[in-house]
């Protein structure tokens, strides 16, 4: 669900890179990073994660970087 709506976002910040790291695959990679719950965005230290992110949730992320 995540995926799909940062798919459909993605035109919106076109300044924005989109990097996907898949957690199963690279566990540690993940955990050095940050990140404690899946699906999780980061962009510097801002975090966002949560078992439901709406398409509005991450709007609203992305808008305040």
């Amino acid at each position: 669900m995540a995926g799909r709506a940062l798919a459909e976002l993605q035109p919106q910040f076109p300044d924005l890179d989109f990097i996907k790291v898949d957690a199963t695959l690279h566990p540690q990679q993940t955990w050095r990073a940050g990140v404690r719950m899946i699906p999780c965005l980061r962009a510097d230290d801002t975090y966002l994660s949560g078992i439901m992110l709406s398409k509005a949730k991450i709007r609203s992320f992305l808008e305040h970087l």
